[in-house]
């Protein structure tokens, strides 16, 4: 080889290549204002090992918890808000009680709504004794009963026969007569009745005997009324002038209140 032959150049090292900024570990996020004393709308931390965010972390992370003397604030002013509502409808419910007692504009209403209050009442009552009385079939009858009198007996008396008859008088039905200036039908009709001792007295008058006394005497019976003769109570039951008769019923017993009697006779 000869001497003055050119030095062989060695391959030189490569350059390094340019640094890449590690994108995996930091990322730049622009701040646009941010007041004092108040947190930013994103926590600009880097997660923790660094790495890209997952998606919706900032929004999970945004979302501040109410603080315990925020919901204690709000709870007490409803249970006020609560507890003021039912002052209010109290009083009012007083107001209307107190008007309807006392006359006045509310008076038709507290009547209108305690009339709601008995009528749903009896209905409730209602339905639970229908429900009871399915397993009792005997159970008395429960719409309310017109109960009249008590009778043991009914005579139809024509006029000219005996009405009754105690241990001294007799009565006898004279007549039937009609009175043109009745204000109903009860008054319409009236029954004349005769009375008359079944054994006449002698009649003396300053010692002297002057005839009989028969002890005669009219009395006139409506519908309705009421008479005794002896220990016995009687009622007239109806008057009829177009068949010339009346019904007599006797009571049962002379319990209970039977109403001024017309006349009575032992």
């Amino acid at each position: 080889m000869a001497s003055d032959s050119a030095p062989v150049a060695r391959d030189a090292p490569a350059a390094p290549p340019p640094a890449v900024p590690d994108t995996a570990r930091h990322h730049t996020v622009r701040v646009t204002s941010v007041r004092r004393g108040h947190p930013a709308p994103h926590s600009l931390d880097p997660l923790p090992g660094g790495g890209p965010p997952p998606p919706g972390h900032w929004l999970r992370r945004s979302r501040p918890r109410p603080r315990p003397e925020t919901v204690l604030g709000w709870s007490l002013a409803a249970i006020a808000l609560a507890l003021g509502v039912l002052l209010c409808a109290l009083a009012l419910a007083a107001l209307v009680g107190v008007a309807s007692l006392a006359g006045g504009p509310w008076r038709s209403v507290g009547e209108q709504v305690g009339g709601v209050v008995a009528r749903s009442g009896q209905a409730a009552a209602a339905a639970g004794q229908a429900a009871l009385d399915i397993f009792d079939p005997r159970h008395p009858p429960r719409d309310p009963l017109r109960l009249d009198t008590e009778f043991d007996a009914l005579a139809v008396v024509p006029v000219g026969d005996a009405l009754g008859a105690s241990g001294e008088s007799r009565l006898q039905l004279a007549a039937i007569a009609k009175r043109g200036d009745a204000r109903d039908d009860a008054t319409a009709q009236y029954a004349v009745v005769r009375r008359e001792l079944l054994t006449p007295q002698p009649r003396r008058v300053l010692g002297v005997p002057l005839g009989e006394d028969r002890g005669q005497h009219e009395h006139y019976l409506y519908k309705g009324q009421s008479y005794r003769l002896g220990g016995h109570y009687y009622k007239v039951n109806w008057v009829s002038v177009d068949r010339q008769q009346v019904a007599v019923a006797r009571y049962r017993t002379a319990d209970g209140t039977l109403g001024p009697l017309a006349f009575e006779y032992d």
